[in-house]
């Protein structure tokens, strides 16, 4: 991949929480790309440090080692529970115009668009998650689950990142639902030639989702490859071990 078409470069990254004796590595030596337009896959058992590479790449934790290099504008990340991530005293309107009122706080050349370009652009964006702008005055605990994160996802999209990270996107949804958003995200990843980290511990979701598929163990990258590939000659017991307990593994 040429470097020019690289979104996100991760070289050698360490995370450690607490001090001294009590320091834990949560992840060690982390190395990775996400390129424009592709949809990276990371997938690992909880506590294998997964939401922590997405927070380090956000700069909401403290890289100890080695660098992370952002070719975009501030990446977007969309949340696994919708309803906690939306405020509950404010209206759907008011929700998804505050990214393009903070935006000038991230990159000073942003500008703050008037009040009513703002409602358009919230209405415009209504209708590519698949709702309309009736929604602008409900408040998030009047919406379904689902609704909730189209809000969510169209929300991140406010100020047309490059890249989304999803931190299990879907994992709080029923499998119907699940299905419905996953495809809308798919439709917005072909139409904007959006990039994403696509985080969840579901692998058969992943390999009709992702380019690319990261095995994390321990804080550490142990496999990665396109799904085929990895799903049909996987080279680390882990990662055996991960598709056999999701019903994939032939053996």
């Amino acid at each position: 991949m040429e470097r020019s078409d690289t979104l996100v470069e991760l070289k050698d990254i360490v995370v450690s929480f607490g001090k001294k004796e009590k320091k834990k590595t949560v992840l060690n030596g982390i190395t990775f790309t996400i390129g424009r337009g592709e949809i990276v896959g990371l997938a690992g058992e909880s506590g294998s440090g997964k939401s922590t590479i997405a927070k380090a790449i956000l700069g909401m934790v403290p890289v100890e080692s080695g660098n992370i290099t952002l070719n975009t504008k501030a990446p977007q990340m969309v949340f696994q529970d919708p309803y906690s991530s939306l405020n509950p005293a404010k209206t759907i309107g008011w929700i998804m115009q505050e990214p393009l009122k903070l935006a000038p706080n991230r990159d000073p050349e942003a500008k703050i668009p008037d009040a009513d370009t703002r409602k358009a652009k919230v209405a415009e964006m209504l209708r590519e998650v698949g709702l309309d702008e009736s929604y602008m005055a409900h408040k998030p605990r009047e919406l379904s689950g689902g609704q909730r994160q189209r809000i969510c996802i169209g929300t991140a999209l406010m100020t047309e990142p490059e890249l989304l990270i999803a931190d299990e996107p879907v994992s709080a949804l029923d499998v119907t639902i699940q299905a419905q958003v996953l495809a809308l995200m798919k439709e917005l990843h072909e139409k904007k030639n959006l990039a994403m980290l696509f985080i969840s511990h579901d692998l058969r979701t992943m390999y009709h989702f992702c380019d690319r598929i990261l095995i994390l163990n321990k804080g550490r990258i142990v496999e990665e490859g396109a799904p085929d590939t990895l799903y049909r000659d996987p080279k680390e017991e882990y990662t055996k071990l991960l598709l056999k307990s999701a019903g994939i593994s032939k053996t």
